[in-house]
């Protein structure tokens, strides 16, 4: 069962990852980018539709008579397309939890209602190409603060004595340690990132801070 968040903006660290889904090609590539995203950043996917019924009374105008039968088929068009969304998700990503919404309002205002509680939302686009992402920098910034806030409090807790510094990054993670290797006299990462393939003793950032750290590396592999 997907779990419950609430419209509560100022939980980011639990925010769901929210795309829109049409039919596409571009929608498709979407939902599997999105999936990807929401499965290294442990947060529920949500995939949501809209059916535009509000446009409808101005295309069909005095015909409205028509409505009822073509809004079943839309809605039944719809369902069908969350659903294999949705089944693709479960298939490549059963680590995911995944919540499903059809909603009568247009898919632009949906997202838009969508994007002031997401952590993130992804839709289609027309063209081939690697997908970009636009976002207000400071709300992703607090929303990370916050993340790794949660993730140390209980290490804070059991080491009380031991001072401990906070800081969020924009930059790429290697470029961003190997300025502090500059001055650290330990730089710990782990052996792979979210991106790493199995089977890898080192992922790209560690390989990297190994070969051009200005201080000594300790790389940590996952306990077996």
């Amino acid at each position: 069962m997907a779990r419950e968040y609430g419209d509560d903006p100022r939980q980011p660290a639990i925010a769901p990852i929210v795309v829109g889904v049409d039919g596409s090609a571009g929608a498709d590539a979407a939902v599997a980018w999105a999936a990807d995203l929401a499965a290294q950043r442990e947060r529920e996917l949500r995939i949501v539709h809209g059916l535009s019924f509000g446009g409808m009374r101005e295309v069909f105008g005095r015909h409205e008579m028509w409505m009822p039968a073509i809004q079943d088929a839309v809605r039944t068009h719809g369902a069908i397309l969350v659903r294999r969304a949705e089944q693709r998700v479960r298939e490549t990503r059963p680590e995911v939890g995944v919540a499903t919404e059809i909603s009568l309002d247009s898919p632009a205002k949906l997202l838009l209602r969508h994007s002031a509680t997401a952590y993130l939302v992804a839709m289609g686009g027309r063209f081939p190409g690697d997908p970009y992402v636009l976002f207000p920098g400071y709300e992703i910034e607090t929303g990370e603060r916050v993340s790794l806030a949660e993730r140390l409090a209980g290490w804070q807790e059991k080491y009380p004595q031991v001072p401990v510094r906070r800081q969020v990054a924009p930059a790429e993670p290697k470029a961003d340690l190997l300025r502090w290797s500059n001055s650290a006299q330990l730089l710990v990462v782990g052996s792979r990132g979210r991106g790493g393939v199995r089977g890898l003793l080192l992922g790209s950032t560690s390989n990297f801070l190994v070969q051009h750290a200005h201080c000594p590396v300790m790389v940590v592999h996952p306990a077996k």
